[in-house]
């Protein structure tokens, strides 16, 4: 088994100071910047209203490094992450994503020497005889250069082939060189920070956060860790590499860990047949404690009251259902109007934009920015309804409980659902809004008709004080402390 140990600090970096609060030490680990991660930064700011000293710690890399900040009591701090080869094991500079980067770096290297040859040869020479021989040497050197990138390129697919059937390619060891990488820059800071729980969002940090633990103990000091899971790791939509890395970094790390936490019934009936515990099932509820004001949606896409709103708000993927919608605008009145929230405007947002001028709908499709994940309730609160369209093809969505639906019923937003088992079970359970099957446009239509002409009906169960409360941050975040406190890790103690 691969040891890891903390490699002295980086240069020019500070240690962050725990707020100056009496309560407990509470590190958040998170595989991000902190900047839109709605759970870690609603968690941090619960935790420290609840008397604890709290640091959320996220990642960024080098030349974008974002400053950090105060955040109702807690700490976002950022790490800028190792980028040098030496935080990589040594076998993973021979695995085929290793081998792919560093050939495709030669035969650019030689493609350059080549244009540069080539133009070479067109410059005029007044000596005639001077320019035959330089030609004849450019010539045989784009040969010589043509013959090696085929060697390298040949090479590389003969040592890819042989080395895609290894084991260690399924070993997050081999194939996630970030692990190693986040472990060079923040475990360092985790053993100087002393905290006395852990709270991990997601994978990423898993195996760092139960190695700090280790670490702990030898110096006999006690770490609570709690892994708090967004994903179901073996049914996301990436690449087989990647996702078998995170499956076999979670089966190594997960029994080591003292409390779980998720987001869904769903995932936590999973959690328990893959680990044999329990989990406490805490929904991605909004803060509205911490909620900011903003410009409503209409406005800013300039809707009148007279025209429909439909709001898509998060991830904008090929799998979430973006293009769905773009065909069900076609079985909609021309006083239905689609408004993508989204962080880009390049990529895949750029195609679904070329795609509805394409259809002749571009006057009713819109691109809204993102806002602070603090003001989405205030953002999308213009809205009319509110459409989460997720594929049943992906295993990890079929127990999604996402930000977006509780965050439109505190925006007296009703919705329209793909029929994905948890989230189907609360939005018919609560009557809070339409569910339509599969991806048959005109089945979606139905769906959203049906909420927009009876809109009273779901005004009623979206107002439920019952549901508003049990779907707020302020009673959700209670099931974190519970946790904590199960650990014996309370402000109270």
């Amino acid at each position: 088994m691969v040891t890891f140990a903390p490699i002295p600090r980086l240069i020019g970096m500070d240690t962050p100071e725990w707020p100056k609060v009496e309560g407990p030490r509470i590190l958040s680990l998170v595989g991000n910047d902190l900047r839109i991660d709605v759970r870690s930064r609603k968690t941090a700011a619960s935790l420290a209203g609840s008397g604890f000293s709290v640091i959320a710690m996220g990642v960024t890399s080098f030349g974008d490094e974002v400053p950090s900040e105060g955040h109702h009591g807690a700490l976002l701090y950022r790490v800028p992450v190792v980028l040098d080869g030496g935080s990589t094991p040594f076998l993973f500079r021979f695995s085929k994503a290793n081998l792919r980067d560093f050939f495709f770096s030669i035969t650019e290297k030689i493609k350059g020497r080549l244009r540069e040859l080539k133009a070479g040869t067109k410059h005029s020479d007044h000596d005639s005889r001077k320019k035959l021989v330089s030609r004849l040497i450019n010539k045989v050197r784009i040969a010589q250069l043509n013959f090696a990138a085929k060697v390298f390129w040949i090479l590389y697919r003969l040592l890819a082939r042989q080395n895609s059937h290894r084991l260690f390619i399924k070993s997050w060891r081999w194939t996630l060189p970030e692990m190693h990488r986040y472990e060079a820059s923040l475990g360092p800071v985790i053993d100087l920070l002393k905290p006395d729980l852990i709270h991990v969002h997601d994978v990423f940090h898993l195996g760092l956060a139960a190695r700090a633990v280790t670490r702990a103990k030898q110096a006999q000091r006690d770490i609570k860790l709690v892994y708090d899971v967004h994903e179901y790791i073996p049914g996301l939509p990436i690449e087989d590499r990647k996702r078998c890395g995170y499956e076999n970094l979670e089966n190594e790390y997960a029994p080591l860990v003292d409390a779980f936490i998720t987001v869904s019934p769903g995932l936590e009936a999973l959690i328990e047949k893959r680990f044999g515990v329990p989990s406490a099932v805490v929904l991605n509820a909004p803060d509205l404690i911490s909620a900011i004001n903003t410009t409503p949606l209409r406005e800013v896409v300039n809707l009148s009251s007279d025209d429909t709103l439909m709001v898509y708000v998060g991830g904008i993927a090929p799998h979430r259902g973006a293009e769905l919608l773009l065909e069900t605008m076609q079985y909609l009145a021309q006083d239905f109007h689609l408004v993508f929230v989204s962080a880009s405007t390049s990529g895949y947002i750029a195609s679904l934009r070329e795609r509805s001028i394409k259809d002749g709908i571009a006057g009713r499709v819109h691109f809204a920015p993102f806002v602070e994940p603090e003001a989405v309730v205030s953002y999308i609160s213009s809205a009319d309804i509110s459409l989460i369209p997720l594929s049943r093809e992906i295993q990890n969505y079929e127990v999604a409980l996402p930000n977006k639906l509780f965050q439109s019923i505190h925006a007296g937003v009703p919705l329209a659902v793909s029929d994905n088992p948890d989230m189907k079970q609360f939005v018919k359970e609560n009557g809070v809004g339409e569910v339509f099957v599969g991806n048959n446009p005109k089945l979606v239509a139905d769906a959203i008709n049906k909420v927009v002409n009876s809109s009273y009906l779901y005004a009623e169960a979206i107002g439920d004080e019952r549901l508003l409360f049990e779907t707020s941050w302020e009673y959700q975040s209670t099931l974190i402390t519970n946790t904590y406190n199960n650990l014996g890790v309370s402000p109270h103690a």
